[in-house]
């Protein structure tokens, strides 16, 4: 499907290194060998797949959530199976629930895009609303008896996930991930979903989730007269969030809402969250300006790496900082310890935040009293103030770094734009 991109910024960046932080960085890791092939198409006679499943005889199946429902049923889907995806004609109106540790991807010997939307329709039979997903969104992973799961989710698009119609919510998503469970996001696009990837808190703090070269478009909403949002990609409290070569524009533009809040591009609860080498901006896509509050927002701080990452706000932003670290500490207790319940449960302690090489611009010519990064993190929790070096800030940037505790603002230490650190 075309996208009608225009964009207005220069990303530049540079060598950096940073060794304040330390933060892992997730490798490519997929998931064990398939053991069998599912195939999914439009048109069997016409696809290059060959299912090896045995249900009771290899066969091809229509929709995905054909194949998911096969789970837990004689010679059904097994942990280090392959489903192999066929591109169509048409997308498929789909949504499925998937709890074993699979690889699921597009078919990569066949031309086409394979695309997913999910049924906004009250009808009660289809998967996407009292089925396999319950409205929460076109793909689903989610354990199995207890046990956490690793998916792996290859060049497919998430389109149109939405649940206003179903049950009048806001935060369906085109990758909805439950608590603790591990997802390797690669080569996807997510476009006009409420949330384009969700990932549920998780009390014992495992979970991760890893995105690397996929796009985000016209994602993000919040419900009309209230402040609640999804967001491009939203991390719960999960161990870690990793982002790396992927590229978000349009957050909160379509469809419009009637709401004075608006989506962050990314935010993150997640212990450990790191951003590289992607592109951030509000832009326009298909003449929709992106309205995005925070590029990042940090909530819960936690260890934090953002780098090489080429930034843009633009003219109809309504939030004044671009990085928000620890923002759900605005208002607290500056004594608040480490299980601080006000507003933030809880407020992680930080073994390091780095910011650097980055492009910021902010194209909203209406502002010049713009904020690149603002750090909340009281000053009781060690290791609060952020090291932010060598980033490039173009177009009415009133300051750098602003620090912000209890309502009050102050240039805090350690906050500097240094040139190398």
């Amino acid at each position: 499907m075309q996208r009608l991109l225009t964009v207005g910024f220069n990303a530049r960046s540079s060598a950096w290194l940073f060794a304040a932080v330390s933060l892992l960085a997730l490798s490519a890791t997929t998931t064990p060998a398939a053991a069998t092939t599912w195939c999914v198409s439009q048109n069997p006679s016409a696809s290059n797949c060959q299912p090896t499943n045995q249900n009771p005889n290899p066969s091809f199946y229509a929709l995905p959530s054909q194949v998911a429902l096969t789970a837990g049923k004689p010679n059904g889907l097994a942990d280090g199976d392959m489903v192999i995806i066929d591109p169509g004609p048409n997308p498929y109106v789909d949504c499925s629930l998937w709890n074993r540790n699979i690889t699921i991807t597009a078919n990569p010997y066949m031309s086409g895009q394979v695309i997913i939307q999910y049924d906004p329709s009250t009808n009660k039979t289809n998967n996407c609303y009292e089925g396999t997903t319950h409205a929460k969104g076109i793909f689903v992973i989610a354990d199995e008896g207890g046990q956490h799961v690793t998916v792996t989710v290859n060049y497919i698009e998430f389109e149109n996930a939405d649940n206003r119609l179903q049950s009048g919510g806001y935060d369906a998503a085109g990758l909805r991930i439950s608590a603790g469970e591990t997802v390797y996001v690669t080569h996807d696009e997510f476009f006009e979903d409420q949330n384009g990837i969700k990932a549920d808190d998780d009390p014992g703090g495992s979970g991760t989730v890893s995105v690397t070269n996929s796009t985000f478009l016209l994602n993000g909403t919040c419900l009309a007269g209230q402040t609640a949002c999804a967001h491009g990609i939203y991390a719960g409290e999960i161990n870690q969030l990793f982002v790396d070569q992927s590229y978000f524009a349009g957050t909160g533009a379509y469809p419009p809402f009637a709401s004075s809040a608006a989506p962050n591009v990314i935010q993150s609860r997640a212990q450990n969250t790191g951003i590289y080498r992607s592109f951030i901006v509000d832009g326009v896509v298909n003449g929709w300006p992106g309205r995005s509050s925070y590029l990042i927002s940090v909530n819960n701080g936690g260890n934090v790496l953002i780098e090489r990452n080429g930034m843009e706000k633009g003219a109809q932003s309504t939030q004044p900082t671009a990085i928000g670290i620890a923002t759900c500490a605005v208002g607290s207790n500056p004594a608040c310890g480490p299980n601080c319940t006000t507003n933030c449960q809880p407020l992680y302690n930080t073994t390091g935040l780095g910011i650097g090489s980055n492009s910021f611009t902010n194209d909203d010519a209406n502002s010049s009293n713009i904020y690149f990064v603002n750090n909340y993190y009281p000053t009781s929790y060690s290791n609060w103030s952020a090291n932010v070096c060598s980033n490039t800030l173009t177009n009415n940037t009133a300051k750098t770094v602003y620090g912000r505790y209890q309502n009050q603002t102050a240039d805090y230490p350690g906050f500097d734009n240094m040139p190398s650190c």
